[in-house]
């Protein structure tokens, strides 16, 4: 399947998804409006409280997504507001920031996930899935670390870079970076997993990159490895591991 079958693939997964930004106006927030409306997401801007309640009021929003860097409104006055009201507080609520979780969004109850930026657009959106697909079925409340966005060293030759995890399988991996690789070059990856006592060391080889997004992404390298040798005991760890956690990926069976 080639990248454009995989972008309607990704598309046509987003339908549905209504999403309530609440952000600073301005351009660079409107283009990011418009990304997350060309991968098919509803995707509506507020600067305000007034805002807030207007468009939680006129339309039926699935998500709501703070950016706690918009330092202009209390995030706060907004997630207590929707929490407090009968008709909103089922919506989850999903914070953002270029900072590490601090304590007080951590000890708030409201706050479904917690996403570190930089963060690809279509990484963040399937962590969104994540979190609805798991609020339908069993209505818990999803942790706020995962290990999506995990760092993973990247080794060729000399070369030493550090990529963050999309997804992986038994087969191969699914990597996002700002640097680049090509296809067909050959890698050494070292990478821990929740759970798992020692780093991974597996090898592999480039089979495909592409850039995922033209719109507001610096990390808009698409890398995907395919597994050639697994080293020491970590076949074993990461096929326990996988079981246990089963990914529900949209990358691996496009990419390898």
């Amino acid at each position: 399947m080639g990248l454009r079958a995989l972008k309607e693939t990704e598309a046509s997964s987003n339908y549905g998804i209504h999403l309530l930004m609440v952000t600073g106006s301005s351009l660079s927030a409107v283009l990011e409006q418009e990304g997350y409306r060309s991968v098919g997401v509803q995707a509506y801007l507020a600067s305000g409280i007034t805002e807030v309640k207007k468009l939680l009021t006129k339309h039926t929003i699935d998500v709501v997504l703070i950016d706690w860097e918009y330092n202009t409104i209390d995030p706060f006055e907004i997630m207590k507001f929707i929490i407090a009201n009968k008709n909103t507080k089922h919506i989850p609520i999903v914070v953002t920031s270029i900072h590490r979780c601090d304590d007080r969004i951590g000890k708030f109850d409201g706050v479904a996930l917690f996403v570190k930026q930089p963060v690809p657009r279509i990484l963040l959106l399937e962590r969104i899935r994540r979190l609805l697909q798991k609020k339908n079925r069993d209505k818990e409340r999803v942790a706020l670390q995962e290990f999506y966005l995990g760092s993973v060293k990247v080794q060729m030759g000399k070369t030493k870079l550090t990529m963050s995890l999309a997804d992986i399988s038994l087969s191969g991996i699914f990597l996002y970076s700002e640097k680049t690789l090509e296809k067909g070059d050959e890698v050494q990856l070292f990478f821990t997993l929740p759970g798992v006592d020692k780093p991974l060391d597996i090898e592999g080889k480039v089979v495909r990159v592409s850039r995922m997004h033209k719109i507001n992404d610096k990390m808009n390298k698409g890398i995907a490895i395919i597994f050639t040798k697994f080293n020491g005991q970590t076949e074993d760890a990461l096929n326990a591991f996988l079981k246990e956690h089963k990914p529900e990926s949209n990358f691996m069976p496009y990419y390898l």
